[in-house]
């Protein structure tokens, strides 16, 4: 059997037998979105940074894990992560830089804002059960 055959099978196998291998997890969604914004995902199967397509950010598009947002120069955008909402400025890029599982759903723990403005209120979560 040749190689490319295999690695047909393989692929075929990846995305389609285990179809929640190839997607990132949903962390949150864009609400209010003025003028042009984009969000620039990851190829699927692909872990490279540069190896993003960008797509029109609109409300209730959903944010995956892994996403990077970009405002234009007079658009802004709320990203809803959970119950929380933080508010992009115009001329901003915002990405969710780090996320962990809790009760089998992804729970933001990590924000990087390389430029632009963000807004939101940041609060330190203490563990269930703990007193």
């Amino acid at each position: 059997m040749s190689r490319m055959v295999k690695a047909s099978r393989i692929i075929f196998v990846s995305l389609f037998v285990f179809p929640h291998l190839a997607n990132a997890a949903v962390c949150g969604s864009l609400a209010a979105v003025k003028d042009k914004v984009e969000i620039l995902r990851l190829q699927k199967g692909s872990t490279q940074d540069n190896a993003r397509y960008a797509m029109t950010g609109k409300n209730f598009t959903p944010v995956e894990c892994d996403d990077v947002i970009l405002t234009s120069a007079s658009g802004s955008a709320k990203v809803v992560l959970g119950g929380d909402k933080i508010t992009l400025a115009p001329d901003s890029r915002f990405e969710i830089a780090g996320h962990a599982f809790a009760d089998g759903k992804p729970k933001v723990d990590l924000l990087k804002l390389t430029y632009g403005k963000i807004r939101g209120l940041i609060q330190k979560r203490t563990p269930t059960g703990s007193g």
